[in-house]
């Protein structure tokens, strides 16, 4: 069994609804489940006790596994597979099936692009996901994005600082970013009052007044995805 642990305020089922129903920690069981998705961050740990803990999860009802690690860095992407390797060789025996995915890109993207109906996620109460708006745990996230139930495990990887800028600087980054936009545009539109007639003025306008939206709308979708980190 897992070991227990007490759960962070911001993990509360308390506070989002979703958590309640689909967040599952030691010592509630391992519910059936069509295939366990298990995050391996990309940090040093113990894989020998991290294989013996998913054998125990895996005991009763014997799903398949399936390893998936993420690497923002192609000079991390040997050493990730090496360990994805070595850990799904600690896993595997003769009751299971275990396959292996090095995905670029984030944690949420990730889970999304393998999840399937009737898996379960295994993660880690010590990953985050970083917005612009701060910093939450990334089950959390998971929850809210996918819907799909996840089952946190605690102590087997450190509390990884953030290599991101923080948070203060991220907001500073994107207010200057927004301005330049509005300002740029203003410019813009200043000079085709000015210069173009009347008519092609007004639909000269209305077209940089669109474009305008959809590059706000971008610079806020990069910064609103976040960052995870292991």
């Amino acid at each position: 069994m897992p070991r227990a642990f007490t759960l962070p305020r911001a993990l509360a089922p308390s506070r989002h609804p979703l958590l309640s129903a689909l967040l599952l920690v030691p010592p509630q069981p391992v519910p059936p489940a069509q295939r366990l998705i298990v995050l391996v961050p990309d940090v040093d740990f113990d894989q020998t006790r991290f294989a013996h803990q998913l054998f125990e999860l895996a005991r009763e009802h014997h799903p398949p596994l399936l390893l998936l690690t993420r690497v923002g860095d192609h000079h991390r992407v040997f050493s990730a597979r090496r360990q994805l390797a070595t850990l799904a060789a600690l896993t595997r025996d003769e009751h299971s099936v275990v396959d292996t995915h090095l995905f670029m890109g984030g944690w949420v993207e990730a889970v999304r692009s393998f999840w399937q109906p009737g898996d379960l996620v295994v993660g880690h109460l010590e990953q985050k996901f970083t917005t612009w708006a701060g910093v939450k745990p990334l089950a959390e996230e998971l929850i809210a994005c996918l819907q799909t139930p996840v089952y946190l495990l605690a102590g087997f990887y450190p509390i990884v600082q953030p290599d991101e800028s923080p948070y203060w600087q991220r907001a500073v980054l994107f207010d200057v970013g927004a301005a330049g936009i509005l300002v740029g545009f203003l410019a813009l539109q200043v000079e085709l009052l000015q210069v173009a007639p009347d008519w092609l003025s007004k639909v000269l306008l209305c077209l940089s007044v669109g474009l305008e939206f959809i590059l706000i709308g971008g610079w806020h979708f990069y910064f609103s995805q976040g960052v995870e980190h292991d």
